[in-house]
């Protein structure tokens, strides 16, 4: 009975989704990445503006990703075998990998048709202007919601934003260390916690999406600024380098994952062993 009332304390405990503050971020950083898609969708059509609409298309993947590590999460709350969870945890960060891979091609590809575009511009050809102003009021709203993601990933474990600003050490979630040890927030994504690693590619999700985000605003503050400004070019040459970013933040994300996979299996040989020397 006591154990039973501690399982219901937990879960209705702050900061908590069914006893877990992991899926308690994940869920934060999935319904705020998911509105503001909605309504930068609307923003890059009236602002003319492609870099902010493929950002959009981002940000769609990535909150299909969030649902993915959500669903991971779930199933090991639900007490699914260390194998199984493992294995759901490598499917996820896979996909992640795929998606930030697939983020950074298009991306290129984009900015190579833009660099074109500008070229034949200046032979004659029109290159359709980006409306400043509108694009810089999206990408500060989205860097504030960026802000707010990380936030609630970063402090999941000391209750969240509302913990930290009102300093109530009530809000604090006290749980067992995980497997990797007692750091689980401050070392997301060590590659002995089983826990993190969830939390690890939305992470890095939600910082490609910051460095997005810095890129395009400081495109639209030179749109604004000089009217002389091939902003076209200068978003098609700022894209090529966040590209470069998001594809060694992609590469992290996969080794964080067989990282994740090789202690999994270090861990069941090393059950077996003791198991073989008990018998």
């Amino acid at each position: 009975m006591d154990d039973e009332g501690d399982g219901k304390e937990r879960a209705a405990g702050p900061g908590l989704c069914c006893g877990s503050t992991t899926l308690s971020a994940l869920w934060a950083t999935f319904a705020f990445n998911t509105v503001f898609t909605l309504a930068q969708c609307f923003g890059a059509v009236l602002a003319n503006s492609v870099a902010l609409l493929s950002d959009t298309g981002t940000m769609f993947v990535d909150s299909l990703t969030y649902a993915c590590n959500i669903g991971a999460e779930y199933l090991k709350v639900r007490g699914a075998s260390e194998r199984t969870a493992a294995a759901v945890d490598l499917s996820a960060a896979g996909l992640s990998t795929v998606a930030l891979l697939a983020i950074t091609a298009f991306t290129i590809d984009e900015a190579l048709q833009r660099l074109l575009a500008t070229g034949e511009g200046d032979k004659g050809g029109e290159v359709e202007e980006v409306n400043g102003p509108l694009m810089f009021v999206f990408t500060a709203v989205n860097l504030a919601i960026d802000v707010g993601m990380l936030g609630s990933i970063l402090l999941r474990d000391r209750g969240g934003w509302s913990a930290v600003l009102s300093s109530s050490r009530r809000a604090t979630v006290c749980e067992p260390p995980s497997e990797g040890g007692g750091n689980a927030g401050m070392g997301i994504g060590s590659s002995g916690s089983s826990g993190d690693l969830n939390v690890w590619s939305a992470l890095a999700h939600v910082l490609t999406d910051t460095m997005r985000t810095v890129t395009e605003m400081t495109c639209s503050v030179i749109v604004m600024v000089s009217e002389s400004t091939d902003s076209s070019r200068i978003d098609a040459i700022a894209a090529l380098a966040v590209s470069a970013i998001i594809f060694g933040v992609a590469l992290l994300v996969a080794y964080e994952a067989v990282a994740q996979w090789r202690a999994c299996c270090a861990r069941q040989r090393a059950r077996q062993q003791q198991s073989t020397q008990m018998r």
